[in-house]
Order: structure tokens, then sequence, then C-alpha cells
């Protein structure tokens, strides 16, 4: 989530402020917005792993999954786990809420600024840039929503 929103931040950069773009995003700035978007992962990771562990593990040692996710791994907890679930809820959340607030609203600029550009082959141009990131937004997010909201709200 924090890589697409420096990426957007990115294509922010290139289509509304290309004359500014290399005062933006100098090579340390990069290195800066990726460090901490890599950061961010880790801790997160480091957390959910050093939280599972510190709880006893009961019943079947399989998980249903393609994927060890936090969830299906409380399932195995033996033990009330519903007050760890809602933190980690809360935080999955402002893990995937803040970067996507960000994300849109980077592309309501971009989208802005598109529209202002008189010649249409130019605004194809725009366009063309960010058209795999949206993709990319879309799948992440897309996937995301399927995944983790009950079936219930969907």
């Amino acid at each position: 989530c924090c890589l697409l929103a420096v990426m957007a931040y990115d294509l922010y950069a290139v289509i509304c402020e290309p004359l500014r773009y290399p005062m933006l995003l100098s090579h340390q700035v990069c290195l800066q917005l990726a460090g901490s978007a890599c950061a961010c992962g880790a801790m997160v990771g480091l957390g959910h792993t050093s939280f599972i562990f510190s709880f006893p593990f009961c019943g079947p040692k399989a998980i249903p999954h393609f994927f060890c996710e936090i969830q299906p791994v409380l399932q195995l907890v033996c033990g009330d786990t519903s007050l760890n679930e809602l933190q980690i809820i809360l935080a999955a959340a402002l893990i995937i809420l803040c970067p996507f607030g960000l994300i849109l609203s980077s592309y309501g600029s971009i989208l802005a600024t598109i529209l202002r550009i008189p010649s249409a082959a130019g605004r194809h141009k725009a366009f063309s840039t960010c058209s795999s990131h949206l993709i990319m937004v879309s799948l992440f997010y897309g996937t995301a929503i399927f995944l983790y909201l009950p079936k219930s709200q969907l």
C-alpha cells in the first residue's frame, strides 16, 4: 500500500509538476520514500509475527488458504482473540486506508491536470502514463476488498 502511494506521488510529480520533478523527487528523496515504504511493510510483518507467536496453538495445523494471513492463523489459536482481532483490523485499516487516501488525492490532482491539457494527444499520453499504475491499484485494492470484507457486506 505504501509503495503504491509513493508511486502515485511520483506520477503526480511527473504530470502535475514536470518542471519541478527533479527537485521534488531527487535521488535522495526517492531512496527515502522507497526505504520508508519497505520499513513500514517490515514493521507490520514483524509486529504480526511476534504478536501471533505469543499465543498457544491447538486444533488442526493446516490453514485452508493459498497464503498465510494473520486472520486464518488466529483461528488456530486456543483462547479468546477478539480484542487482538479488533486491533489487527484497526491497524490494517490504517495501513490500507491512509495510502489509499494519498493515492486518491494524487489521482484527483492528476485528473484535474489532464483535463486542462488542450490537445487530445497530450491527454492520451498523460493518461497512458498512469494506466499501468491504475491497473495495479485496482488489482491490489480490488483483491483486498474481496479477501477482507465479510461476504455479507459484498
